[in-house]
């Protein structure tokens, strides 16, 4: 072969192949190189290198890759024919001998550096180990196989066929095989195609042995168009083939983003068995990226079609998942989840969860794509509301929106509670402040609403609640005394359930007072007792129909006299003891009925009882007090007899000596009185021991008429009362007591 000079050509390549399983020493199989995960073997291809007339899609790709084991020259004038053994096997393999024959020429330039092992998936290349080219059988390192002839004879520029088979004697793991180009690959099919053809190119792509030449290689990328999701991966792979289709095994494939919003971004792979390389990426941005892949070898590249890639936003699924129901006014968790297109939780997002519309809450997701938050619903119990939850997307994700679920809400439950105030006994008929707080069952005030208080189911007063869930209002018992149960008792509305409390109450006797309401002094024939009964010594109090029992006792002989009576509405009992004349002890009890305490009247030490009668006694003297004022209480004092008027020693005194002290006749008002003189006045034949007798201050005498006046009444306890004569001579005299009232 001549050389031509060296110049850049287009960049082009192409690549042929074919594999061998070697079983047992002989040649057992050929087969166009399977995917890895086809049957293990181990594959022999052949091809021609010429880089004076570079071809890209031609020369023999891949070359010096990272997947190769290369012996031959590098950055080199390529003019040989070579060999690439690839181990398809799961283990490693020895490669102890390998060479090439032309007839009686033989190249083995590379056995210096035999045997070495591929381990599963590397491959070994084997072409010229100098640069440049020489015609004939040669040992310094060229390996121009296309210009050997017969017997090593030069075959440059010669077009006649040469009829060379060129074999390729390989050993693998101690098993030697003598394989043959049938497709004359390593020879350019017996003639200098570099002479023959008008200089064309001599390259031809690799192929399986025992294939006819493929000339060129195509890297096809796909898919054509495909849309991804930022944060997702996209994937293009990339296929490398001769011309025949047969798949070219270990070729590095460069892939680059060219353009879009992810332009720049790139990376490489090998090529595995079947000719693919993948190649994945992320995107950041949304877009579209055209990506394209090209594959380098020592006189060009060979380019892929371009691609492209629309990167879009990732697709999000929002979904509500937790309570359905709550009370009202109570704090209710609520949380939704936020997954991506493949299901995948979604962190760090903002979700915002609403109820009705109205109440909102918001919390990021955590590392399982959960948001929760708290709401307190606020809506009217009984009724279903819609509770949504929503997500408005960011640089990277969609928004999406939970499906509206139902949420029901209820009365919020309460409590009801005695305040430590609350009173907890009262005495019977008294007023006592019962209080109560009625709260949510979190505590929160329910205002403004009605609080029934009841005791024994009877006696009730009501009360509404304040700001701060405080009623109280004033119950009065009218249970006997005793222990009963108080309920406070709040209705619910339409926010709130019902709740009520009970504890018990002490009711005790009310207390009492009684006093003695009649006169000390009583006229026989009238001499009714009173008291009058009241609640705590109030007199706007009376108590009415209570039982009050009198006791009168004889200051002079101990007689007792008894009687009782009923109070009115005023409170006052009366009873008519039918008491004779007398100086008497009066008592009044009241026991106690089961409501009211017992009470006992301050004793009356000195009722006195007389007998009315028309005797007078002079009060004109003066010498009285406030109790008295015309005579002096305890004072003995003539009522009857001839020498009556000389006790006159003041005052108006009118008539003559003819006034013995008795008068027969009172007015009707009973302020004055009139009398006969000396016996005519008719006194009574005889006087008890104690009698009412008037004082006088004023008397008249108009003839034989003798009139005069009632300044007051007193009771007298008569000192001789068996010697007492209607005759004036027989003078009767006594001790004031007590003026009577």
């Amino acid at each position: 072969m001549r050389l031509r000079g060296t110049h850049i050509l287009p960049r082009l390549f192409a690549a042929l192949s074919l594999s061998v399983m070697l079983v047992a020493g002989a040649l057992a199989s050929f087969a166009a190189a399977p995917a890895l995960a086809a049957t293990p073997s181990v594959d022999v291809f052949v091809g021609y290198a010429d880089n004076l007339r570079a071809n890209p899609a031609n020369f023999p790709t891949p070359w010096t890759d990272p997947e190769i084991i290369f012996l031959g020259c590098t950055n080199c004038t390529y003019d040989a024919g070579a060999v690439r053994i690839a181990n398809n096997t799961l283990s490693s393999v020895t490669v102890n001998a390998l060479a090439i024959r032309m007839d009686t020429c033989v190249f083995a330039l590379w056995s210096s550096a035999l045997p070495l092992s591929l381990a599963p998936g590397q491959q070994l290349i084997v072409t010229q180990t100098a640069d440049g080219a020489d015609s004939g059988c040669t040992s310094n390192g060229h390996m121009d196989t296309s210009d050997v002839g017969p017997g090593g004879q030069g075959w440059a520029g010669r077009c006649d066929n040469s009829g060379i088979i060129p074999e390729v004697d390989v050993t693998i793991d101690g098993v030697s095989s003598s394989i043959p180009d049938t497709g004359r690959v390593l020879n350019t099919g017996g003639v200098d195609k570099a002479d023959c053809f008008g200089g064309a190119n001599e390259s031809t792509q690799w192929v399986p042995i025992q294939s006819n030449p493929c000339e060129s290689a195509s890297l096809t990328l796909d898919p054509s168009s495909q849309t991804a999701y930022l944060g997702d991966q996209a994937s293009v792979t990339a296929t490398l083939v001769n011309g025949c289709n047969d798949p070219l095994q270990g070729a590095t494939v460069n892939f680059t983003v060219i353009s879009g919003p992810n332009a720049g971004v790139n990376g490489s792979a090998p090529t595995d068995r079947d000719g693919h390389a993948t190649f994945n990426y992320a995107g950041s941005v949304t877009g579209q990226d055209t990506v394209i892949a090209e594959v380098d070898n020592p006189v060009g590249a060979i380019f892929s079609n371009s691609v492209t890639v629309d990167w879009q936003k990732m697709p999000t699924t929002l979904v509500y998942h937790t309570v359905t129901t709550g009370d009202f006014g109570d704090v209710a968790s609520v949380s939704a989840t936020l997954t991506d297109v493949h299901n995948n939780p979604v962190a760090n997002e903002p979700v915002t969860i609403t109820l009705n519309g109205s109440e909102s809450c918001q919390a990021n997701t955590d590392t399982n794509g959960v948001a929760a938050c708290s709401i307190t619903p606020g809506e009217l119990p009984g009724g279903s509301y819609q509770i949504t939850a929503s997500f408005a997307g960011d640089a990277t994700h969609l928004g999406s929106d939970a499906t509206p679920v139902a949420f029901d809400v209820t009365k919020e439950e309460t409590a009801t509670v005695f305040t430590v105030t609350s009173a907890t006994s009262s005495d019977y008929n008294d007023p006592a402040i019962v209080s109560a707080t009625v709260t949510s069952d979190d505590g929160v005030p329910v205002v403004n609403e009605p609080v029934t208080f009841t005791l024994d189911g009877v006696d009730q007063c009501a009360g509404t609640t304040d700001s701060t869930g405080l009623a109280s209002c004033q119950l009065t018992p009218s249970e006997q005394a005793g222990t009963y149960t108080l309920t406070a008792h709040f209705d619910g509305n339409a926010y709130y359930l019902a709740s009520d409390v009970s504890a018990p109450f002490q009711v005790t006797l009310e207390e009492t007072s009684l006093a003695i309401t009649s006169s000390n002094t009583l006229a026989t024939g009238a001499t009714t007792v009173s008291a009058r009964l009241l609640e705590d010594n109030d007199p706007n109090t009376p108590i009415a129909g209570r039982t009050v029992s009198f006791t009168a006792v004889s200051n002079d002989d101990g007689t007792t006299y008894q009687g009782s009576g009923t109070t009115g509405t005023d409170g006052v009992a009366s009873v008519d003891l039918q008491l004779p004349p007398g100086d008497y002890l009066l008592t009044a009890h009241f026991s106690s009925d089961g409501f009211y305490q017992p009470a006992d009247a301050a004793a009356q030490a000195h009722l006195y009882v007389y007998a009315p009668t028309g005797f007078s006694i002079w009060g004109g003297n003066g010498g009285g007090t406030a109790a008295s004022p015309n005579v002096t209480l305890g004072g003995d004092y003539l009522f009857w007899g001839a020498q009556w008027a000389k006790q006159v020693t003041g005052g108006d005194y009118q008539a003559t000596s003819s006034f013995k002290g008795y008068a027969n006749s009172l007015s009707a008002d009973g302020s004055g009185w009139t009398t006969d003189p000396g016996n005519s006045s008719s006194p009574p034949s005889s006087v008890a021991s104690y009698i009412g007798v008037i004082v006088t201050t004023d008397v008249q005498q108009d003839g034989s008429a003798i009139s005069g006046n009632v300044a007051e009444l007193v009771v007298v306890k008569v000192d001789n009362p068996s010697g007492y004569l209607p005759d004036p001579g027989h003078p009767a005299s006594g001790v004031v007591l007590a003026v009577v009232h």
